[in-house]
């Protein structure tokens, strides 16, 4: 389907499975990683944003997974500090 095609509840709905569920469960995670000073998230996803971003159908799911490759590059260096590890695996 391409990106105009994309009805409001399916956007929504890869929203929620990429980019809401998994950040709601590593935010949950890192304030109980902090109090220990240690602990490890490891995250696997689809290679979508780096190999196919371009596909005309996969740009929704390549958006949600390319913002969440992001986030957790962020997470990796901010927290390197506290022996706090996040692994990104893309396959």
């Amino acid at each position: 389907m391409f990106f105009h095609e994309v009805d409001q509840l399916t956007w929504t709905k890869i929203v929620r499975v990429n980019l809401e569920a998994t950040t709601w469960v590593t935010r949950s995670l890192i304030g109980p990683m902090l109090h220990r000073r240690r602990g490890a998230i490891v995250n696997i996803s689809s290679g979508a944003a780096v190999v196919v971003p371009s596909h005309p159908l996969y740009a929704i799911y390549a958006a949600t997974k390319a913002l969440r490759l992001s986030t957790l590059t962020f997470l990796l260096f901010s927290f390197h500090l506290v022996n706090a590890h996040f692994k990104i695996i893309v396959s």
